[in-house]
């Protein structure tokens, strides 16, 4: 590994300071010969006989270098590296949407607040009333956190409306009862398998002293799955105000509500795979000049899926939250409905004291039954989410270095040539659903909503109202994918616990997949398969969506070089000076969209042009979407000059002056 802590002619352009430069290692240079083997074992007592995992997870190793001579073809040697490891990370989570509302039920005055829409809107929600400037009429909403949502607080805030930095809007409230919440807390666990796998290798073959020729090769792949199973509560809606605890910062210690309950499952696979090829040759003809050639490839490549699925109670439960510990707590009432029930705690004298009317969860979470609504419907979705990846590079590069026998201050001059392509194909974050009703395909919101309720236009055609006897049909299929057999023993018992978030239902994602899969497509003309099944979906085939990205660069540069070797007032100094032109073309390909103009004509003499009131002709504009094309190419000269000065034999100082460039990212290049 050589570090070059600034830049010169001869690296190769795109670092602006710092540059690594890693080789891989020459087993005839290295001269000796060494064989490691080591295997391991890992045991994680996470995992039981129930969960369908082994425990067990191991590791091998093994590497040589090896060199030999021979009478006729010289030295070889050769380098081997291989490790392979399966292992499985189990994980346990808590978490919260990324949204987090600011709310009061308190105003500066003293007097309280209400959440104005009734039981099913958060705190932190913001509806427009037109008749008061559209001004918020929720009057605990402090800032409802999102951000396409109407911003009252901080420099974006309309002045006019909410003062400036949404002073005025944060004067009605007092200060120490706001607090922060977000949609929804989840619990999750899992399991999950880790595949590796590395190989590395180099041959080096010397056949005399004028001949250096290595070869390097370098593979790795990477194969992850994981199942994750959650069970969220929404948060926010119907708050108690008088049970809440609010800490000085404005964190919810606890709270008492009502949400809906929903049980998630996600599969999720990743493959990573990465292969690069070089060729190196060196060629010195005499003791004063070196020729140097260099070919290199490599290819990357990553694929991740999501496949993800929800099984929801369409009604909200009454739910206390208790955030005092590591991981909050979830203890649902003895009650569905909050104005009717009793929870786990209840308020003595300002503290929390357990309360002895409590009695038990009227909601079993972990009963699949308990989510279905008295209709034998429940809320169902499916959503599939991909990246995929490709990133090839190769390049070849010319160098000779001649070195002086006699010489004052330029000791060896260094010319060469590097040429290089790189390729990337990009298509991330393609989000992908079917319509139940005729299996049409339909894109999917950020927040997952790829559910059966299909309503594109309006016009009251949701499947679970029009058609309750197939989305009770489906339902009861999800239902009967049942549990998956996860085991929740010891759920967060390391943080204190979850109380009932501790043993909720983990079910199979793929069968409940399955079961949706099993609805779509029921109006169509060749009607609905409930017996299915689970399988892939596949990626939307319509690329319009202007999310390709498909990137080729070309670089081509020269450089020269001196290296110097002098004195300077009789203190010694090294360094060298150079130059390098580097010259990039750039192509894209995408979709987006394409403008289009066309001239306005008299309706009833469409001869002749509309002419406006200021005697310009008008023009109308329109769009299609359609394949874009990009090209650029541009020229950059890096200069450079390094010396460093030999003050004594422990102090250098050292000196540099360059000019460098950066690139942009690939992928911040396309097209579309």
């Amino acid at each position: 590994m050589t570090i070059y802590k600034s830049q010169q002619a001869n690296l190769v352009e795109g670092g602006t300071s710092g540059t690594i430069e890693v080789g891989s290692l020459r087993a005839v240079d290295y001269g000796k010969s060494k064989t490691t083997v080591e295997a391991q074992a890992a045991n994680n007592s996470y995992y039981t006989s129930a969960d369908n995992q082994s425990e067990w997870g191991n590791k091998f190793t093994l590497s040589t270098v090896q060199s030999f001579e021979t009478e006729s073809f010289g030295d070889m040697g050769f380098s081997f590296g291989f490790v392979q490891s399966n292992s499985a990370n189990p994980e346990e989570n808590y978490g919260s949407s990324t949204t987090l509302a600011a709310c009061s039920f308190r105003a500066a005055d003293g007097s309280p607040l209400t959440t104005n829409n009734g039981d099913n809107e958060r705190c932190g929600d913001r509806d427009l009333n037109s008749s008061n400037n559209n001004m918020p009429d929720n009057d605990s909403m402090v800032s409802p956190g999102r951000s396409q949502d109407l911003v009252t607080l901080g420099p974006n805030a309309d002045v006019e409306r909410f003062g400036v930095n949404g002073a005025d809007h944060l004067a009605k409230f007092d200060p120490s009862s706001i607090f922060f919440i977000p949609d929804d807390s989840y619990w999750r666990t899992g399991r999950d398998e880790d595949e590796r796998r590395n190989i590395v290798g180099t041959f080096q073959w010397v056949p005399n002293e004028q001949w250096d020729i290595n070869l390097d090769y370098a593979s790795s792949r990477l194969e992850y799955t994981e199942d994750r199973m959650e069970l969220a509560q929404e948060r926010g809606k119907n708050l108690n105000p008088e049970s809440l605890i609010i800490d000085d910062s404005g964190n919810l210690l606890y709270e008492e509500g009502q949400g809906k309950l929903t049980l998630q499952g996600e599969n999720r696979y990743q493959l990573d795979e990465y292969d690069g090829f070089g060729l190196n040759i060196d060629f010195e003809p005499n003791d004063n000049l070196v020729l140097s050639f260099d070919a290199s490839y490599s290819k990357s490549y990553r694929y991740r899926l999501r496949q993800r699925a929800k099984f929801r109670h369409e009604s909200t439960t009454a739910y206390s939250l208790d955030s005092r510990g590591t991981v909050p707590k979830l203890y649902l009432g003895d009650n569905e409905q909050i104005e009717n029930a009793n929870f786990f705690y209840t308020s003595e004298s300002g503290s929390l004291v357990e309360n002895p009317n409590y009695g038990g969860a009227a909601f079993d979470v972990s009963n699949m039954a308990s989510f279905i609504n008295s209709d034998g419907g429940a809320y169902l979705e499916y959503g599939r989410e991909n990246d995929e990846r490709e990133d090839d590079i190769w390049a070849v590069k010319l160098d000779s270095k001649y070195s002086f026998d006699d010489y004052s201050v330029v000791s060896s001059i260094e010319v060469g040539v590097r040429y290089s392509r790189e390729h990337l194909y990009d298509y991330s974050g393609i989000q992908t659903a079917f319509n139940v009703d005729d299996g049409s395909r339909r894109p999917i919101d950020d927040n997952w909503n790829s559910d059966d309720h299909v309503d594109r236009d309006g016009a009251n055609n949701d499947f679970d109202s029009l058609y309750p006897d197939e989305h009770a049909q489906v339902t009861a299929a999800a239902a009967a994918c049942g549990d998956n057999g996860h085991s929740l023993e010891g759920f967060m018992d390391s943080s204190g616990g979850a109380a009932d978030a501790g043993n909720f239902l983990t079910f199979d994602a793929q069968c409940l997949i399955g079961a949706y899969l099993g609805q779509v497509g029921f109006l169509s003309p060749g009607g609905n398969n409930p017996n299915i099944g689970y399988y892939d979906i596949g990626e939307d085939p319509d690329k319009r969506s202007g999310q390709v990205i498909d990137v080729r660069e070309d670089t081509t540069a020269f450089y020269a070089m001196a290296w110097i070797d002098t004195e300077f007032s009789g203190l010694p100094v090294t360094g060298n000076v150079g130059i390098r032109h580097v010259k990039t073309e750039t192509s894209s390909q995408s979709w987006g969209e394409k403008a289009i103009l066309t001239q306005s004509f008299l309706e009833d003499d469409p001869t002749t042009l509309d002419i406006d009131e200021t005697g310009l002709e008008t023009w109308n504009y329109s769009s299609e979407t359609g394949e874009v094309y990009l090209e650029d190419d541009y020229s950059e000269i890096l200069p450079s000059l390094n010396l460093t000065f030999h003050i004594s034999d422990e102090l250098y100082l050292r000196t540099a002056a360059y000019r460098s460039m950066s690139r942009f990212a690939m992928n911040a290049m396309s097209s579309g």
